[in-house]
């Protein structure tokens, strides 16, 4: 039992979304924390998961329970909590620590959530994870953009890890985040240049129109990639290209044709997309 829960929790973290909203993680995690403490009789209340966290002898379980109490608390005063558990030898419980900093969305956790995504030390996965949170909470902190930006840059970790660190960097809303995006236009990963032409999409950016075009040509970006870029595309352009109907089967003379078709559009069109990206 206890390790099909352990289990568990490790493969939630690794997700870029633990819960979908406040609304569905918090009484989940409440749940969780009342049957780990079941047996031992004790209440499930915030104070009984600082008691755990801060005892060296509480279990993985334990622990792992009592953080999102704390971040579902919006409490301020719980910030100090967390970042404690960060300093956890164990990745999940690190992990865990991010995601209830998530939901508690303090600006007090901010330079510690920076020290985790810029540590090349740490587990991908949870400078991964940190990113994430910092996307959601960051705002239009200026320190925030920049710090996800250094991870990205940061050729030593997988692809994926990488061009998600872009997609964080994305959900910010500074002007330093879009300088930043811009930088990875043209990196030599094409699907971590292809995230940061959807990205700057996102933004309304009109001008990234030839990233995009050049995302869903390249032969180096991964398929599902290219059919993020479509969709943003067709938002920016107002138009439809075939691309978009293809689906997730892969038939070779539909998927030329449609290249074919976002190719000859924009050489058609290229010139009203020529402006510099802010």
């Amino acid at each position: 039992m206890m390790k099909a829960f352990l289990t568990l929790i490790s493969c939630s973290f690794f997700t870029t979304s633990y819960a979908s909203s406040f609304d569905e993680y918090c009484p989940t995690s409440k749940l969780r924390f009342q049957n780990v403490l079941e047996a031992s009789g004790m209440e499930s209340t915030i104070e009984t998961a600082v008691q755990l966290l801060d005892n060296p002898d509480s279990s993985k379980e334990e622990k792992y329970a009592a953080l999102p109490m704390l971040g579902c608390s919006k409490d301020d005063a719980y910030s100090i909590n967390l970042i404690a558990a960060l300093d956890d030898s164990d990745r999940d419980i690190r992990g865990g620590a991010i995601i209830a900093m998530r939901y508690l969305r303090s600006e007090k956790t901010f330079p510690s959530l920076i020290e985790i995504i810029t540590d090349k030390d740490e587990d991908e996965n949870i400078r991964q994870i940190g990113s994430g949170t910092l996307s959601q909470i960051g705002g239009d902190n200026v320190e925030v953009a920049l710090a996800i930006a250094e991870a990205a840059r940061d050729t030593a970790q997988r692809p994926g890890t990488r061009f998600n660190h872009v997609f964080s960097l994305g959900r910010l809303t500074s002007r330093q985040s879009i300088s930043e995006l811009h930088t990875f236009l043209d990196d030599s990963d094409p699907n971590v240049a292809a995230s940061s032409a959807v990205a700057l999409a996102q933004h309304q950016i009109r001008a990234g129109v030839p990233y995009l075009v050049q995302a869903v040509l390249s032969p180096g970006t991964e398929y599902w990639m290219k059919m993020k870029a479509i969709r943003e595309l067709e938002r920016l352009t107002d138009r439809e290209f075939q691309f978009s109907s293809l689906g997730n089967t892969y038939v070779k003379e539909l998927y030329e044709a449609a290249q074919a078709e976002v190719f000859d559009w924009f050489e058609a069109n290229k010139h009203e997309y020529d402006q510099e990206i802010p």
